[in-house]
């Protein structure tokens, strides 16, 4: 096979990929609906965003989205009410209780 015709057929692979099987990838794509989040005792941002989005990097985002509620975002407590915002949201795996006991041990 000639290099411009692999190259062809990766670009379109490429393109099937980021089109079908990443959602969110491609502008116009609704965003998921922010998420009630009521804080347990072993709770902190980055373990929510590991829920959430998969990626405990983006604890940020749930702190911006919550700064009326958290001071301090080391800082937050059990009963607190957090919203998450929906934009990137992950489906979850499992319910976040169980996810947070494996994760947790």
């Amino acid at each position: 096979m000639d290099k411009q015709f692999i190259m062809i057929v990766f670009a379109a692979s490429a393109l099937f990929v980021g089109l079908f099987l990443l959602p969110g990838a491609v502008g116009g794509l609704e965003a998921a609906e922010p998420v009630e989040h009521q804080v347990a005792a072993t709770d902190d941002l980055h373990l929510l965003a590991g829920y959430y989005y998969r990626d405990p990097r983006r604890w940020g985002e749930i702190f911006a989205a919550n700064r009326e509620k958290i001071n301090d975002p080391n800082l937050i407590f059990p009963g607190q009410v957090l919203t998450i915002p929906g934009e990137g949201m992950n489906s979850f795996p499992l319910p976040y209780g169980e996810w947070r006991q494996k994760v947790k041990s």
